[in-house]
């Protein structure tokens, strides 16, 4: 019995140690990261600029969700471009074969773009709001430039281009960016499973969406040089993951399909399994004494919650630190900076955000501020002023 008891005990252990530890990937380039902190959990060949492929197609759709919202273009029916029929697409290219000059609701253009990957899609919204692509390739590269991406570049707004060059950490950042700013593009295009035109069922091409408990995006992507790529967002008990994994090649077309999915699924499992969300909303802080106010304390408070992404295993390590001035005289606005909370894990700040006073204090009156002079003298003289 004492037997069966330790080999039990050695299977559970066993068990834990690879759910546990890092994933082992084939991937040229992979990352993992909290998407609402930027946090990196896993990082292999993270700085290596490689093709894109249709991951390209994110920064289209964020150039056309960004002027929708701004207002400087209209949703509604447009006209696919008739430059559409100068654009060469290689024969096997994932194309929903529009027609230039047809009339077509600018939401199908975008729901054909990131549920479908067409990308005819994308070369029409592009000439709809440029005139040629190279200036809407310029007009991309100006946007990831201005959000600090350097090392991404663009020639062209499909991916179908080698020149589409991207590094897996940028990518997960832009993805983050992406998702903060247009979050409710993840239910109304990235996780729907199909998207209908002209009779016809465009399936997603984010097979996960349909296995991965808490997948809804976001974008694959495929060319022969860039080999299989992926990005991909999970969220499950308030903690979204973003993966990256770039460059999987395979045997074959479909063994790649399957590796890139289950090397991502691999990556999104071992974040789930070993990372926690800690959010501190509150801070234990004594009352702090107002001199020569009409109150004469405050209890401090934090300015926002502290979060942070920690390993499970750490979770013991965690501490609230605060550093804070001991004097303070009035008059003092509501919102004040009475000085700084950390969250740490012992070795490294976490996250850090102002301590600030929860009230507005006004000067009192003259007998209050002789009666807190006086009170304030003798307490340095007894010692008993910090």
């Amino acid at each position: 019995m004492r037997i069966k008891t330790c080999v039990a005990i050695f299977i559970i252990l066993l068990q834990l140690s690879f759910l546990f530890a890092e994933p082992s990937l084939s991937a040229r380039s992979a990352i993992l990261i909290d998407s609402d902190t930027k946090t990196i959990l896993f990082e292999k060949n993270t700085s290596d600029i490689l093709p894109a492929a249709s991951i390209t197609k994110l920064v289209t759709a964020y150039i056309v969700l960004d002027l929708l919202d701004r207002g400087e273009i209209s949703e509604g029916s447009v006209t696919v471009p008739e430059k559409l029929a100068e654009i060469p697409f290689p024969p096997d290219a994932s194309l929903a074969h529009l027609t230039p000059g047809e009339k077509i609701q600018l939401d199908e253009l975008l729901s054909l773009l990131l549920v479908y990957s067409a990308n005819d899609a994308a070369y029409a919204l592009a000439l709809i709001i440029d005139d040629s692509i190279d200036a809407f390739a310029d007009r991309m590269n100006a946007l990831v430039s201005s959000m600090g991406y350097a090392d991404m570049h663009f020639a062209e707004p499909s991916g179908l281009s080698v020149q589409n060059r991207i590094s897996a950490r940028s990518m997960a950042f832009f993805a983050a960016d992406y998702i903060k700013r247009f979050r409710y593009a993840l239910a109304r295009y990235h996780s729907i499973p199909y998207v209908e035109y002209r009779g016809r069922l465009f399936y997603n091409r984010n097979k996960l969406l349909a296995s991965y408990l808490g997948m809804d995006g976001l974008k694959t992507g495929y060319i022969e040089e860039s080999g299989f790529n992926l990005v991909a967002t999970a969220e499950r008990k308030g903690l979204r993951l973003i993966s990256v994994v770039l460059g999987i090649f395979a045997p074959t077309y479909w063994d790649g399909l399957e590796e890139r999915d289950k090397q991502s699924a691999q990556l999104l499992d071992w974040g789930f399994s070993s990372y926690i969300r800690v959010e501190k909303s509150t801070i234990d802080i004594r009352p702090l004494r107002i001199w020569g106010g009409e109150i004469t304390t405050i209890t401090p408070i934090l300015s926002r919650p502290l979060t942070a992404t920690i390993k499970k295993d750490k979770l013991s390590s965690l501490r609230l630190e605060a550093d804070i001035e001991k004097t303070y005289f009035a008059p003092m606005q509501n919102g004040h900076i009475l000085g700084t909370a950390r969250l740490t894990d012992g070795e490294r700040t976490l996250d850090s955000c102002p301590i600030i006073s929860p009230v507005s204090v006004e000067r009192g009156s003259i007998w209050r501020i002789i009666a807190d002079f006086f009170i304030r003298l003798w307490w340095q003289l007894t010692g008993k002023l910090d």
